[in-house]
């Protein structure tokens, strides 16, 4: 349900979940068994939505993208519960890569040259 190119998906480990990430600055949340859209976050970008990413416990669901920032949601309560703005403030380039650390403890950041470690 998305109007432009889709960049990224991601299944939650235990797969009930599927996020995904697009050109059109949204995130959509999907109950993967029914196939029904939980939710749109159509308001937490403002540039593409270049990749998303479940922790391992499948609590909290990361977003990257083209406007510098990183959300971090509360996949239960489908909000936004942490917001990192400008999180590359030396370069140019957006968000492209998102990743959980096995332990969950780390949330890493990619760009075109710099990957950068959130706690």
């Amino acid at each position: 349900q998305h109007y432009n190119t889709v960049w990224s998906v991601a299944f939650s480990s235990d797969g009930r979940y599927l996020a995904t990430g697009s050109r059109d600055r949204t995130v959509n949340l999907i109950d993967f068994e029914s196939k029904k859209v939980l939710k749109c976050f159509n308001d937490i970008h403002s540039s593409s939505v270049y990749s998303v990413a479940f922790s391992r416990d499948n609590k909290t669901l990361a977003t990257g993208s083209d406007d510098k920032k990183v959300n971090l949601i509360d996949v239960e309560k489908q909000t936004v519960i942490k917001c990192f703005d400008n999180i590359h403030s030396s370069i140019i380039d957006g968000v492209l890569s998102v990743a959980f650390s096995p332990d969950g403890k780390y949330l890493a950041t990619g760009t075109w040259e710099k990957v950068n470690l959130i706690d």
